[in-house]
Parts: structure tokens; sequence; C-alpha cells
């Protein structure tokens, strides 16, 4: 009769262990899903403020003369690009007044090759 009522004992102390753990998992649970939903509106929120901040391709500056000397650059530098070729030429044949014919029938396959590499 000892044996059983130790064995009760026990069974009631793991049952008692069980339903604190299942209690405690519960708590975990919900505690989680309460840390999901916060985690998930401060993406959100991050995100908008995110295309808040964004100036949607518009030009910004911190100075008052800025906007003018973004354009400024902007056309200088393609311009500059769009004239290279006809810049090149020019000091091409500027350069080659100075060659012997020898020398000129060296400069052309030079020439080719800086064109493909």
């Amino acid at each position: 009769m000892l044996k059983d009522a130790s064995k009760f004992a026990k069974d009631s102390n793991l049952s008692n262990s069980l339903l604190n753990a299942s209690i405690s998992v519960k708590e975990l649970s919900s505690n989680l899903s309460k840390l999901i939903k916060i985690l998930e509106s401060q993406i959100k929120d991050s995100n908008s403020t995110k295309k808040e901040k964004s100036f949607g391709g518009m030009i910004t500056t911190h100075q008052v003369s800025g906007a003018f000397w973004v354009a400024i650059k902007v056309s200088f530098f393609a311009s500059l690009i769009l004239a290279l070729p006809f810049i090149l030429w020019q000091f091409g044949v500027y350069s080659t007044r100075f060659y012997t014919r020898h020398e000129k029938s060296w400069v052309m396959p030079f020439v080719v090759a800086g064109l493909y590499v």
C-alpha cells in the first residue's frame, strides 16, 4: 500500500509539472504572437517612413544655388561626352603632323587596336 501511495504522489507531481509546462507554453505562444505583431507593425512603419523620406527623383541640395550648379555640371559633362570623338580626332590630326611617313604607318595599327580594347 505504501508503494501505491508513493506512485500516486509521483504521478500527481508529474501531472502538476505537465500542467505547469502546458500553461507556460501557452503563455509563451501568446507572447510570441504579440511580439510578431509588434515587429510587423514596426517594419511597416519603417517602410512608410523610408517612402516619406525619399525625394521621388527630384533634385535636392543644401545650398541656395545648388540646383543651378547641378544643371550646369550635367550639361558640361554631357557636352564633353558628345564632343569627345571630335576632340580626339582633332588631337590626332594635330599630332600626326610631327610624324614621319614611317612612323605614321606604325600609328594606325595602334589606333585600331586601341578602339577594340
